[in-house]
């Protein structure tokens, strides 16, 4: 073994551990790999500014990465000026050598159909997010390119189970998130797969007809889940034995599904109490990505200001009529009221004449209402009288009401990719205000129509 392996080797016993990671950095200032080894040290330096996972933390977070060029904001804690700087050099490391460092990908990442992803964690590509048909062509190169992967992404594995079963690239790797959803031969080919038997952590996604028989092929020994019966006598080793963890996301649910009541919530429920039982142990559980809290900026765009109105979270709707919408501490709607300026504020020439200037807005709440600017955090919600809703989904919301009508070949796994990786990763997020459709980012803010 050269020293190379065995040193990722090391890191690969002790994923945890930050000080083979820095022998590995030291290793690699010796043998003239500069950038490489600054970019190790720094991504160790920079993962405790990215472990606090409140609201406020995950949006402070975006506010910076996604403007990285701007002075932090004057309110931000002060360490995060520090996490600024690491930001920055860690964008323009990545920029200038990402595909130096993961040169076996480069033609993977040219293919637009891959969508593929890679995200590093403490110096290592560790989680890599593409289409399952790239994945079928290129995952050697996937393994070669990203030795320490600990976590695969596939978009859109529909039908595709049973090749990837035969994959020796998918064995080794201690979580899989299959972004799509399967049917029960897909799951059928799965479970008896060695990658399965190895697998920490696995997530699926459900809202489709075939869930149920999925849940019983996965969850059951193979000859508990189909024909046969094992030879008698024959010792069975249990059934997943390293699987800790099943995260079953239910897309479908909230606003999207309002007029279904709470069948999709009981459904998943009762999904994941099956799985525990057949499995003979509690590991599966539901997530529900529409139910997270919604980031609103001070200025989200379009003549919405968030903040606090006598001491609240509210919502300003500045058009004309104007409203106010106030939430409760879990980011619940409670009221929607109008606002009446009378003729104290000016109406705006040209093509906004709809809307109240923001800053003489602003300048009349603070003013009369004593509203201060700020971040709040919204559940989904639908405004009848302001004509405003806030959702997950965008206009993908007919999708993942009947994902099993649209479910083939390219434009599925461009679906998939874009449910996973732009709405539930990515952290956007619709803002429709009187017919208009709005695309807000993770800092909170209207990015674009």
């Amino acid at each position: 073994m050269s020293d190379h392996d065995a040193l990722l080797a090391a890191i690969r016993q002790a994923p945890d551990d930050d000080a083979p990671r820095l022998v590995y950095a030291d290793w690699l200032d010796e043998h003239g790999e500069s950038d490489r080894a600054e970019f190790v040290r720094l991504q160790i330096e920079i993962d405790p500014y990215r472990r606090p996972d409140s609201d406020l933390d995950r949006w402070r977070r975006a506010v910076i990465d996604l403007h990285t060029d701007r002075p932090v904001p004057a309110d931000f804690p002060p360490e995060l000026h520090r996490y600024a700087e690491l930001a920055r050099r860690e964008r323009d490391l990545l920029k200038v050598r990402r595909w130096d460092w993961l040169a076996p990908l480069a033609a993977v990442d040219d293919d637009y159909n891959s969508h593929l992803a890679v995200t590093f964690r403490r110096g290592f590509a560790e989680h890599v997010a593409l289409a399952t048909s790239a994945f079928l062509e290129a995952g050697d190169r996937v393994r070669s390119a990203c030795p320490l992967l600990r976590r695969l992404t596939l978009y859109g594995p529909r039908d595709q189970g049973h090749d990837l079963a035969a994959m020796a690239a998918l064995g080794g790797i201690p979580e899989l998130e299959l972004a799509g959803w399967i049917t029960e031969f897909d799951a059928r080919a799965l479970a008896p797969s060695t990658a399965m038997r190895e697998l920490e952590s696995l997530t699926l996604w459900f809202g489709s007809r075939h869930d149920p028989d999925v849940v019983r092929r996965l969850a059951s020994r193979p000859w508990d889940g189909g024909p046969g019966r094992p030879p008698a006598g024959l010792h069975l080793a249990p059934h997943l034995p390293a699987l800790r963890e099943v995260v079953l996301v239910q897309l479908y649910g909230g606003l999207a599904a309002e007029t279904a009541g709470a069948d999709p919530d009981r459904r998943a429920n009762a999904l994941a109490g099956e799985f525990n039982r057949l499995l003979g142990r509690p590991v599966a559980r539901v997530e529900r990505p529409y139910a997270r809290r919604l980031p609103l900026n001070a200025r989200v765009g379009y003549g919405l200001l968030a903040g606090r109105l006598r001491g609240r979270p509210a919502l300003v709707c500045g058009g004309r009529p104007a409203f106010v919408l106030q939430f409760d501490a879990d980011g619940g709607q409670t009221h929607e009221d109008p606002l009446d300026f009378g003729d104290r504020l000016p109406r705006p020439p040209g093509p906004r004449a709809d809307e109240f200037d923001e800053r003489d807005l602003l300048a009349l709440l603070r003013r009369e209402h004593g509203f201060e600017p700020g971040p709040v955090f919204v559940r989904e919600f639908a405004s009848e009288e302001s004509g405003l809703s806030v959702r997950l989904w965008g206009n993908y919301e007919d999708v993942i009401e009947d994902p099993d009508s649209r479910s083939d070949g390219d434009d599925h796994e461009e679906t998939c990719a874009w449910l996973s990786g732009h709405w539930m990763v990515g952290g956007n997020f619709a803002v429709v205000e009187y017919g208009n459709d709005y695309v807000a980012g993770p800092d909170g803010v209207i990015h674009s129509h």
